[in-house]
């Protein structure tokens, strides 16, 4: 077997257990187990904390479950987009309810890691600090569009799918954020 058809058979199987996630309890937590991970770094990274980014990874799970008869898609990459807009619309809920994303910040800035257990990988050669509070006061558009492409490495067609973009309105509404990012500290 080669490499290419490996890759589409696993492809397929995929697809498969997301066409069955409405029937079918095991393929709902096959998916969980796989995107449990991901949908909780994301939040863990957008809101500068573990403890915050479990809770609402929960509800974006919940909210799947409750909500998974509305889910129109067919492919592995259609349910991936689902759970982050879910999980987009959470954050910036929580951000917009309790404003307390100066008091993240701080937190984050002063443990120079974010969650309790789970540093960023590049951490040696920047101040996070510093990063932290630039992105801060980018728009939280901005914010979410950094987050997903640079620490969730997520590609901009899947970014335009979750924020509803086209992905070459994702590329430049990136460089502009990454040229305040950088203007800002250019300033300091």
């Amino acid at each position: 077997m080669n490499t290419m058809t490996a890759t589409t058979d696993h492809d397929q199987a995929e697809d498969d257990l997301v066409r069955r996630v409405k029937t079918d309890r095991q393929a709902f937590a096959a998916l969980y187990d796989r995107y449990y991970p991901k949908i909780l770094k994301y939040c863990s990274r957008r809101l500068y904390s573990q403890s915050v980014g479990e809770d609402l990874t929960s509800d974006v799970f919940l909210i799947a479950a409750t909500k998974i008869e509305s889910f129109r898609g067919q492919s592995d990459g259609e349910f991936s987009q689902w759970l982050y807009t879910i999980a987009t619309n959470k954050i910036n809920e929580h951000v917009r309810s309790y404003a307390r994303r100066k008091e993240l910040l701080q937190s984050a800035a002063q443990s120079r890691r974010i969650g309790q257990t789970e540093t960023i990988d590049r951490s040696d050669h920047l101040d996070w600090p510093a990063v932290y509070e630039a992105i801060l006061q980018l728009k939280p558009r901005d914010q979410t569009l950094i987050t997903l492409r640079y620490m969730q490495e997520l590609p901009h067609a899947q970014i335009a799918g979750i924020m509803n973009l086209k992905p070459a309105a994702v590329r430049v509404a990136l460089s502009r954020a990454m040229a305040q990012l950088r203007e800002r500290f250019n300033h300091d």
